[in-house]
């Protein structure tokens, strides 16, 4: 039987001039495999902080993390599912030096331009989910 690996991941936006964008980052030598801040959930941690902790180790980017879990997805690597739980995070603070800077690169992109160039199809829905809540919230 395969293992189950947890992992928790985020799909970043902000609002720019009214439009909505998506945060998503890549190995620089991987020029078509965008995806989203994810990585396993470490023993002791939440999915929810997990999600914040990649964040911030992979795209270097701080917010608030809303609620509810805007999708879920699964994959296999390690040989193994990897079950990924996906939240969406409001960018507050982009900065300027964090740890995987040297080799993944971040890039701001319209929601149907995150859809086309995000790799994981999953990905592609729950990104339409975060835009489709997003407009269902007052304010």
């Amino acid at each position: 039987m395969a293992s189950i690996i947890l992992q928790a991941a985020a799909i970043p936006f902000r609002t720019s001039h009214d439009t909505l964008e998506i945060l998503l980052i890549r190995w620089i030598e991987e020029k078509d495999q965008w995806g989203v801040p994810k990585g396993l959930i470490d023993p002791g941690n939440s999915a929810r902080e997990t999600a914040e902790i990649e964040c911030m180790e992979e795209a270097g980017i701080s917010g608030d993390l809303l609620e509810p879990v805007v999708g879920e997805f699964t994959y296999s690597k390690y040989h193994g599912s990897c079950s990924v739980l996906v939240f969406a995070l409001r960018v507050r603070t982009e900065h300027a030096h964090y740890e995987e800077a040297g080799f993944r690169e971040r890039k701001w992109f319209r929601v149907d331009d995150a859809i086309e160039h995000v790799a994981r199809k999953p990905l592609k829905a729950i990104i339409r989910n975060v835009q489709q809540m997003l407009s269902s919230r007052p304010g």
